[in-house]
């Protein structure tokens, strides 16, 4: 600033535009000069202050000593200009004062309402400006914007061309403007990175296997596939660990399993962390209920002790729809109560090769076996960390077989993640007849790997009877994966009766996969009586899955009693899933007992 001066600019203005001279006062004084421009004229000052704006509320009359002195001291005259300003003769006693110090080509009138020199109500220029300084323009805000017009006004003030500064705040703006782009980008980043880190994200998969403790998919799903499989295990995360795993049918309706070689998996499992470790799965069955809780110790999570939950019956209702009811699963039902206690052997790579059973929590010390009399589990995997041999241990630890004959298993899978052959294999590795009277399963998917077929074999080989009278069973699915149809044969590939009573049973199923009737026919095809009295049954189930009504019909589709001694079976159930209440009915709905 030139010597003499202490003010920049001294700002004049009418009350009614107050708020113009604040916040032109408030620009002037907060714009910083752009260094780059300071670097090229180095008597550039980096800010523009400070700026005088008189804050009293004076009448008209002559001008106070104080503010001449202001004028004085001030290199320029900013006027506010509009209708209100053009008219105050306050106002333009300020511009003459500031013409008399002889420096009229440094008033800046700056139009904020009005039009300049339109000689009518609308006339912004104080007559003083149109007498003085005849042939300016001003810096009108309503034609230019704020940001052009506070830049005129600052480069007139420090004597710069406008486009310097101009130019420069642009390039600023533009900067800012990418800045502001980015920091939102990342905020934007940030908020999808927290958002997707606590969102439940689910996978689908075929087959899963454990490695260190925690279920890892094998064969991922789409949900096209999902939806015409019959089964499948859902994954559901969320901050980078598995939560949940689901064995559900192609509505996503938990199910229990109805393969025997995976009566070990419950329908649901549940994985508690702490301090980022697993600590506690808990496995539920279709309907929700804890069956029981694994809570793993060692460093290898080599250990679980086994805390079981006590699942309530249903009477004869188990029976009629052992596939709807919980069937608590091989390794934690009513037989195997004493195993408390799962002993683990893992490969460097987390999979399972061994499971020893005990009979105590946190002792490793007492063995305890199972209903079969098996005290544990050797087991050879594949690439994938799947079994493909399983050896029965005895309470020494070494191998042993069962009360068939049967030390072990072996098993092929399909492309589609399913068990496509069974084995089962005597003390010299040889094929061995089962409990089932079979010593070879092999099944058959179809392209969207839902078994189609599955056929029984003997030592040599050769098709033989299961337990059940059948050599092959055929299934066939509607679009969504429901069974709709078992066909059993006998080995000449005819259709045969099976120690149930009936040749061909078919269900149907809600829109939840629930099955909702199944009926029973003969070899002829025409509708029979299975072993427990019924042609055909039906069921309805609530909102969580829990079956709360079964009834029996005869051939004629009129009900029957079935062979417990009643027709129809109701049932409730309080929140926590826990049946309350069996009522039971004969043909005339009468109630018969509860």
């Amino acid at each position: 600033m030139e010597t003499g001066f202490e003010y920049y600019a001294f700002i004049s203005y009418k009350r009614e535009d107050e708020k113009w001279a604040k916040w032109l006062q408030n620009k002037l004084e907060g714009y910083k000069l752009p260094a780059i421009i300071r670097k090229e004229i180095p008597d550039l000052p980096k800010r523009i202050r400070p700026i005088f704006r008189d804050k009293t509320d004076l009448g008209a009359g002559l001008l106070t000593e104080v503010l001449l002195k202001e004028l004085e001291k001030s290199r320029n005259l900013i006027v506010i200009c509009s209708p209100k300003s053009a008219k105050s003769e306050w106002v333009g006693r300020e511009i003459d004062a500031f013409v008399e110090l002889g420096r009229s080509n440094n008033i800046i009138p700056f139009i904020v309402d009005g039009e300049p020199n339109s000689n009518n109500e609308r006339e912004c220029f104080h007559p003083f400006i149109k007498e003085k300084i005849p042939d300016t323009l001003g810096i009108n805000v309503n034609e230019i914007g704020k940001q052009q017009a506070f830049l005129k006004v600052a480069a007139k003030l420090l004597d710069l061309r406008f486009d310097v500064l101009w130019n420069r705040f642009s390039r600023e703006q533009q900067k800012q403007r990418i800045i502001a782009v980015i920091i939102g980008l990342l905020l934007l980043l940030s908020a999808v990175f927290v958002w997707d880190y606590n969102r439940t994200k689910v996978e689908y998969f075929a087959d899963y296997v454990d490695r260190w403790g925690i279920p890892e998919g094998i064969i991922k799903l789409d949900k096209s596939q999902v939806k015409q499989r019959y089964c499948h295990y859902c994954f559901e995360s969320s901050q980078r660990k598995l939560r949940r795993v689901i064995y559900a049918n192609s509505a996503g309706t938990p199910v229990n399993h109805s393969n025997t070689e995976y009566t070990d998996r419950p329908s649901i499992q549940v994985f508690t962390y702490i301090d980022n470790r697993l600590s506690i799965t808990e496995l539920k069955n279709a309907q929700n209920k804890t069956v029981a809780t694994y809570f793993w110790g060692g460093k290898n999570f080599d250990r679980i002790d086994i805390k079981q939950s006590k699942e309530e019956g249903v009477g004869g209702a188990g029976a009629i729809l052992a596939s709807s009811f919980t069937s608590a699963f091989n390794e934690q039902n009513s037989s195997k109560a004493d195993i408390k206690r799962f002993k683990l052997t893992r490969n460097e790579e987390g999979f399972i090769t061994r499971k020893e059973f005990k009979k105590e929590n946190g002792n490793d010390e007492i063995p305890a076996c199972d209903a079969n009399g098996i005290w544990g589990f050797e087991y050879n995997l594949d690439r994938l960390g799947r079994i493909i041999q399983i050896r029965y241990l005895g309470d020494d630890g070494k191998y042993l077989s069962d009360s068939t004959g049967v030390m072990g298993r072996m098993y092929e899978y399909d492309k589609y993640g399913n068990i496509s052959q069974t084995v089962y294999f005597d003390k010299n590795k040889k094929a061995v007849l089962n409990d089932q009277l079979l010593a070879v399963c092999l099944s058959e998917s179809d392209d969207r790997g839902n078994l189609i077929k599955e056929a029984y074999f003997g030592i040599d080989g050769k098709p033989v009877l299961d337990e059940n009278g059948v050599a092959t069973l055929e299934q066939k699915f509607d679009e969504h994966g429901n069974a709709i149809e078992v066909a059993y044969f006998g080995i000449d590939g005819k259709p045969v009766l099976t120690q149930k009573g009936y040749s061909k049973r078919t269900s149907k199923y809600d829109e939840r996969g629930n099955k909702i009737e199944e009926a029973y026919f003969g070899i002829d095809g025409e509708s029979v009586f299975d072993k427990n009295g019924y042609s055909k049954w039906t069921a309805k189930y609530d909102e969580a899955g829990n079956a709360v009504e079964g009834a029996y019909f005869g051939i004629d589709g009129k009900p029957v009693m079935d062979k417990d001694g009643y027709s129809k079976w109701t049932a409730k159930y309080d929140e926590n899933g826990n049946m309350i209440e069996l009522n039971f009915f004969d043909t005339e709905g009468k109630v018969l007992f509860k």
